[in-house]
């Protein structure tokens, strides 16, 4: 198709190029249909533009009513299509998150897999992802914070579980109705917070002005639990690749190294200034292609399953600023918040993005060998000696 197409609605929404064998080669969404797509069409192409108007045969469009619409619509299509043109991130893992059940009178925590706009409660707060790292800091918070993992109806519920018993939990289910307990347990959920969030300083300060006080009115016991769960915190730390505790904002680093046409993207969560897991991708581009794929990648990981999106995400590769800032206002669409995606400026952020760059290179080494290790497989003698 070299000429631009008649009828081209004014509106927001998708359209999707089809070859001449009916089968969609890309997905794209715009604000104007009209403008988006008549863009193709201009004489100044890419080299990805030029091949992909070559094959286009027709164009089919879906109108949407906003843009934060067109933008899942996109990624559900390309999910469905695979288009040529578009990146496929072959991304079927899910990966755990925390849930405090604020939205209760006794909230609970859960940890939770798939994360939707249908399961997701605006009330709840969430955590992570965390990768297996999430049953250290479990075991952690059932110990430390006592916070009820059940499903239980509290308000009928009369008699305590096997976590009580073991003291795991607060057991709100039988002391619900004692005095000053509810203040009781909104603290353990506030510190909980505090936890999952990374802000170490605030929490043990606020528990050791809490020994203080018990050991003051000489409730020792308390004293020494309180004592006992500050130790445990500071253990949990140590045992941590904590990375930079005075940075309170959640941030993803994004390595991509590419391999002819092969590209590895290295995904490290850090969440309160710990590493909490980490994630390997690997896509093809294209030759056609632009250098486009970063912020393909970006807005097709995170508008998949619907993920929870930090503050900052952070790339190896250098911004273009007109095309960053439409990515970002795209995800603050659907997102609701400000995202800003950049490149590592501090120290810290440089020494994590080198250590996403080791862990790309590595995963490339792997899949070579597991390459290698295949074709030799295919040379050997099929007589059993």
């Amino acid at each position: 198709m070299q000429k631009i197409p008649q009828n081209i609605p004014n509106s927001t929404g998708v359209y999707l190029m089809k070859d001449s064998q009916k089968n969609t080669i890309y997905i794209g969404k715009a604000k104007n249909l009209k403008k988006r797509v008549s863009q193709y069409f201009y004489s100044n192409k890419t080299l990805k533009t030029h091949y992909l108007t070559k094959k286009i045969q027709s164009i089919d469009f879906i109108l949407t009513k906003t843009e934060s619409e067109a933008l899942l619509l996109e990624n559900q299509l390309i999910k469905k299509y695979k288009p040529k043109y578009n990146i496929d991130l072959k991304d079927d893992k899910d990966y755990p998150y925390f849930c405090i059940t604020k939205s209760q009178t006794y909230p609970r925590i859960t940890i939770e897999r798939r994360i939707t706009t249908k399961t997701l409660n605006p009330k709840n707060a969430y955590f992570g992802p965390y990768s297996s790292s999430i049953h250290d800091f479990a075991r952690l918070l059932s110990n430390s914070f006592k916070i009820r993992q059940c499903h239980y109806d509290i308000a009928k519920r009369n008699h305590a579980c096997i976590y009580a018993d073991i003291g795991r939990c607060l057991a709100p289910c039988i002391n619900k109705n004692k005095k000053g307990f509810f203040a009781e347990y909104k603290e353990a959920v506030d510190n909980a917070v505090l936890f999952l969030q990374g802000n170490k300083e605030d929490l043990l300060n606020h528990l050791k002005k809490q020994m203080l006080k018990y050991s003051s009115h000489l409730e020792y016991e308390k004293a020494l639990q309180l004592k006992n769960k500050i130790n445990t915190i500071n253990l949990f730390f140590q045992n941590q690749c904590v990375i930079d505790i005075n940075f309170k904002k959640n941030a993803d680093y994004i390595a991509f190294l590419k391999n002819n046409e092969n590209i590895e993207a290295e995904i490290l969560f850090v969440r309160g200034g710990v590493l909490a897991g980490k994630k390997d991708i690997s896509f093809k581009q294209n030759q056609e292609e632009d250098e486009d794929y970063v912020h393909q990648f970006i807005k097709q990981f995170y508008l998949s399953c619907d993920k929870i999106i930090p503050e900052f995400i952070f790339v190896n590769v250098k911004i273009d600023k007109e095309r960053n800032k439409k990515s970002e206002e795209e995800l603050k669409l659907v997102f609701a918040k400000i995202i800003k995606i950049r490149n590592p400026r501090t120290n810290i952020q440089k020494q994590l993005m080198e250590l996403a760059i080791k862990n790309a290179s590595l995963n490339f080494k792997i899949s070579d060998y597991r390459k290698q290790k295949n074709k030799g497989m295919l040379y050997l003698p099929t007589t059993i000696w």
